[in-house]
């Protein structure tokens, strides 16, 4: 059966349970980094996250970049049947979102920037292709291995015997064909003659 998005097969065991539980986690983890009401432990929390050799605002924009790809990872791969683009704009709407609360809601002194969005949307996109790459090569994978068990099910013709043979040649021949008979005191039986013919034959020469 042909389907639109030929992944919604795939993922139908723990490994989608898993998936949808980290969905979850990040998406919680997310809304309170975005609604936590102190710009300054956020920017203390990604002091720490960030990697060691990075200035403050290098971690920043890496800490964009990949705060959104593994909720659009873990969504596509959980949930298959949704395409795997609509799970990026989903990322996508949801970091535009987050700046607009910010910079709504002053109370939460946090500072929005619109640098934020795009580095929020490309890591959106990221993780949902990195997804559909993993089903893709689950596909190409089960597809191979399905194929080298179907060769390997088929037997290899049997060489045929002289007997085999000759049966084969006597098909083949068709119903047409004619069977004399065994040689009967050197006269072969004629095939144009027909049976009435052949016994009237018979009751000649037992006469004579």
């Amino acid at each position: 059966r042909s389907t639109l998005f030929p992944y919604t097969t795939l993922f139908r065991s723990w490994l989608t349970r898993l998936a949808r539980t980290g969905a979850v986690v990040c998406l919680v983890v997310i809304l309170v980094a975005v609604l936590w009401p102190s710009g300054g432990d956020i920017a203390q929390a990604k002091s720490i996250l960030g990697l060691w050799f990075l200035s403050e605002a290098d971690k920043d924009v890496v800490l964009n970049l990949v705060m959104l790809a593994p909720l659009t990872f873990l969504g596509t791969l959980g949930w298959p049947r949704v395409p795997w683009w609509t799970w990026a704009l989903l990322g996508c709407a949801l970091g535009a979102s987050a700046e607009l609360t910010q910079l709504l809601v002053t109370v939460l002194d946090r500072r929005a920037s619109w640098a934020n969005v795009g580095q929020n949307a490309a890591g959106s996109w990221a993780g949902a292709l990195a997804a559909l790459a993993v089903m893709r090569l689950r596909v190409r994978r089960r597809s191979r291995g399905r194929t080298s068990i179907s060769a390997a099910a088929i037997p290899a013709e049997l060489p045929l015997d002289g007997a085999a043979v000759a049966a084969r040649a006597g098909v083949d021949e068709g119903p047409d064909a004619v069977d004399e008979g065994p040689d009967m005191g050197g006269a072969r039986r004629d095939p144009r003659r027909s049976d009435p013919e052949r016994r009237r034959g018979g009751k000649k020469v037992a006469s004579a």
